[in-house]
């Protein structure tokens, strides 16, 4: 099995489960390796996601990015006190 396949099957598996809706984009080496849609960008109006559907994230990317943050802190690869480290 390719990796797109593999890919596939995973993000189908996982949409199933959590009943996704939105765009999904994976890019190795700076070369698109799979991508796919799924669900809608205004259910109302009935207009389905695709490839170039844009989201408005509004506040939600905060949590997300602290989370890494902490992800990074709690492995070690993340210093958060500050450091005169240049002159």
């Amino acid at each position: 099995m390719d990796i797109q396949e593999e890919l596939a099957r995973y993000t189908r598996a996982e949409m199933d489960y959590w009943d996704f809706s939105g765009v999904i984009r994976i890019i190795q080496n700076g070369s698109v390796i799979f991508e796919t849609s799924r669900g809608y960008a205004n259910i109302g109006f009935g207009i389905k996601n695709n490839i170039k559907t844009r989201f408005n994230i509004a506040s939600v990317a905060k949590q997300f990015t602290a989370f890494a943050i902490m992800a990074l802190y709690d492995k070690g690869l993340l210093e958060l006190d500050y450091k005169e480290t240049c002159k």
